[in-house]
């Protein structure tokens, strides 16, 4: 289902896909891959495109690296999962919502 009406968000979202590889902290520091991409980014948070759930869940850790550019640093971004969501549609079948508390550069996971 999409989102109808005004959206209340403190940043502009732009629309984007960017490569992106990382993991989410389980609460038993247990490690949860995570490789996708990008739909949507913000200076506070993302919208990620990943193949299963892997064990993640509202409220985890997370730490990424978006890939801008082929040959070029990733931006490293730490934050946490503040939605998931799964869907039937084979091209979009996870979406994880997470924002993001700091970015940095030259990121290495």
């Amino acid at each position: 289902m999409a989102f109808v009406g005004k959206e209340n968000r403190s940043h502009k979202r732009v629309r984007q896909a960017f490569s992106v590889e990382g993991r989410c902290i389980g609460d038993l520091n247990d490690i949860h891959p995570l490789h996708g991409r990008t739909r949507d980014i913000s200076l506070r948070g993302l919208c990620i495109k990943v193949d299963h759930t892997n064990g993640f869940r509202v409220g985890q850790d997370i730490k990424i690296s978006i890939k801008l550019l082929l040959n070029e640093p990733h931006i490293e971004a730490f934050g946490n999962v503040r939605w998931l969501n799964t869907s039937h549609n084979p091209e979009w079948p996870v979406k994880n919502g997470s924002r993001v508390d700091r970015y940095g550069n030259c990121a290495t996971i």
